[in-house]
């Protein structure tokens, strides 16, 4: 992202005086510079994260109100980067005169959206395979959003047919006899999940008698 900032926007110098860290709850990561003599809140995060706390958008050049035409825009990039498996991050900023931590992270300006490519290593494929054959079913939990889940999930062979996508605001919402429906389909992904609800899925798999093994890129 350094590399590709330094492409677009050149050489630039800035002193980080204060950070907001990234948590699997907000999903989101400020800091605050003194950037070009000014204090500015930078925030990077998971696109409804970052358009969540922006009330404006930068576009050729020149700060817009951010309108449902914009937003629009927005989705329509989203959804075309993660249809192609992309993890999509988004990007604002503000100028701040006083450092206020409940409020640096409001009324910003969204910059962007960068498309990640974190392609699966070659042998995964053929370890589903080979899980498959020894009789394991294998669920995908994960921080990503739905259409990137799905995208890398068929590019490994994880799913084939019609998922069941389970995405984490409507997970914490479930009960846990709709969960055990859930977890009774034959393919299902779990996506924006946090580490925490992990073990919930866990639980449920052993209270219905599978042993369970949890495995990651941790």
């Amino acid at each position: 992202m350094l590399k590709k900032a330094k492409e677009t926007a050149g050489e630039f110098k800035s002193e980080r005086v204060s950070e907001i860290p990234f948590d699997s709850e907000r999903k989101r990561m400020t800091s605050v510079n003194i950037f070009e003599g000014k204090h500015t809140a930078f925030t990077k995060g998971a696109p409804e994260m970052v358009l969540s706390v922006c009330t404006r958008a930068l576009i050729n050049g020149k700060i817009m109100s951010l309108d449902d035409s914009i937003k629009k825009q927005i989705a329509d990039a989203h959804d075309s980067m993660t249809g192609k498996g992309l993890r999509a991050l988004a990007f604002a900023y503000k100028e701040i005169e006083e450092i206020k931590k409940d409020e640096v992270e409001s009324d910003m300006v969204f910059t962007g959206l960068i498309g990640l490519e974190d392609p699966p290593r070659p042998e995964v494929p053929e370890a589903i395979s080979k899980c498959r054959d020894a009789g394991i079913r294998i669920i995908m939990i994960t921080g990503d959003g739905s259409r990137t889940s799905e995208a890398i999930a068929r590019e490994i062979g994880l799913v084939k047919e019609n998922p069941v996508i389970v995405e984490g605001h409507d997970f914490l919402k479930m009960t846990d006899k709709e969960l055990r429906d859930v977890l009774s389909k034959k393919e299902v992904i779990f996506s924006r999940m946090s580490p925490k609800h992990k073990m919930r899925v866990v639980s449920i798999l052993k209270g219905e008698g599978e042993r369970v093994a949890v495995t990651g890129d941790g």
